[in-house]
């Protein structure tokens, strides 16, 4: 089968990565697989692409409006290259390339990866295009409840394949723990707050500060991986604060799952989420989570179990999740063994490939 997944980027964030492990494991299935990018092809996963020998196709996109010359162009992408299936990421790809698509006689899957918040008009935009879906396919239950409210698209075309993830590349290491934590002087004793996530308003980064903010010093860092629109306003922010010096913000990093093991515990202060791949990298890790209880997160994380979920927006009682893990090793390692042995069960990248497999060929789950 010739697969084309549509994306917006190949930054690091959880669709895109939910994108690539799909094309992976498809590659490895001897499926033709190709990435079409709007953003030109660049971001941090095309070299990742490259090494496993995935074809990428960087297309330009107006980012001054919309670019009414791009649904032509990828018509003709699209004939060229005659892929039975073409696999739309979130709402801009879903615009520019589920017509063409349809057009094109090619089947046209597309995935929502979370809220996607709108206004009126793109929200009437993304309905349009939604019309020419075979399958619409959100990340959790919340999110499809999110999608048939809106009115996304045709009832009977959504449904629901919880992400998974090739978690055999995450796993804790000793070594990789002590090289991390000696680039920011970090002693292994002391205990450290970690997130991965784009640096954007609905991550909530400033809540994560606030909740520790008063709890920092050299034996209790908070490191923050990621880049975004926000990065300046919360430098600018924590330069203010008197415990500055114990906050660290690494920015991009390749080396994932070697950071994650520099954690103690994996915090995650979003507004609202799909379902975080990131979250599952954490738990294959081994890490306990203190996360907000939004989206699709309560369904993987339960709560007292795997992890400590808080309502979005609660401050105090972030901390004191986070506190209640600083104060017990034995509490740490309990957790983070449960949530490691669920998700390796429940969460891997080959399962959610079986289930696109079956949408892609309308085996409806």
């Amino acid at each position: 089968m010739k697969i084309a997944h549509v994306l917006t980027s190949l930054n690091l964030g959880g669709q895109e990565r939910v994108a690539f492990d799909l094309a992976v494991e498809q590659s490895r299935r001897g499926h033709d697989v190709f990435t079409i990018s709007l953003d030109e092809g660049r971001g941090p996963l095309a070299l990742e692409y490259n090494n496993n020998n995935l074809p990428v196709i960087g297309v330009k996109r107006r980012n001054d409006g919309f670019d009414w010359d791009l649904p032509k162009r990828m018509a003709r992408l699209i004939k060229q290259h005659q892929f039975a299936v073409v696999h739309t990421h979130n709402p801009t790809p879903l615009i520019y390339a589920g017509g063409p698509a349809k057009w094109c006689r090619s089947r046209l899957v597309h995935t929502k990866h979370g809220i996607n918040p709108a206004g009126k008009r793109l929200l009437t935009l993304r309905r349009f295009s939604s019309r020419f879906v075979d399958a619409y396919v959100c990340v959790s239950e919340q999110t499809e409840e999110v999608a048939r409210k809106n009115k996304e698209a045709s009832p009977n075309k959504i449904t629901t394949i919880v992400n998974g993830t090739d978690l055999e590349r995450f796993g804790f290491s000793s070594s990789d723990r002590a090289i991390v934590r000696k680039e920011f002087s970090i002693s292994d004793s002391a205990f450290v707050v970690g997130t991965v996530g784009r640096l954007y308003p609905e991550k909530n980064h400033r809540l994560l500060i606030e909740s520790v903010q008063d709890s920092l010093s050299k034996d209790f860092q908070l490191m923050i991986v990621g880049e975004g629109d926000e990065r300046a306003h919360l430098e600018k922010w924590i330069a203010t604060l008197p415990n500055r010096d114990f906050i660290h913000l690494l920015g991009i990093r390749q080396d994932i799952p070697k950071v994650l093991s520099a954690f103690d515990v994996f915090a995650l202060s979003s507004k609202n989420e799909g379902l975080p791949i990131v979250l599952l990298e954490a738990m294959a890790t081994g890490l306990p989570i203190v996360s907000t209880s939004v989206g699709g997160i309560p369904d993987l994380v339960k709560d007292g179990e795997l992890g400590l979920l808080v309502p979005s927006g609660d401050v105090s009682r972030f901390g004191q999740a986070l506190l209640r893990f600083g104060n017990s090793s034995k509490e740490c390692k309990v957790f983070g063994e449960a949530g490691k042995r669920y998700v390796l069960t429940h969460y891997s990248s080959a399962r959610m490939t079986d289930e696109y497999m079956r949408v892609y060929v309308g085996d409806r789950k």
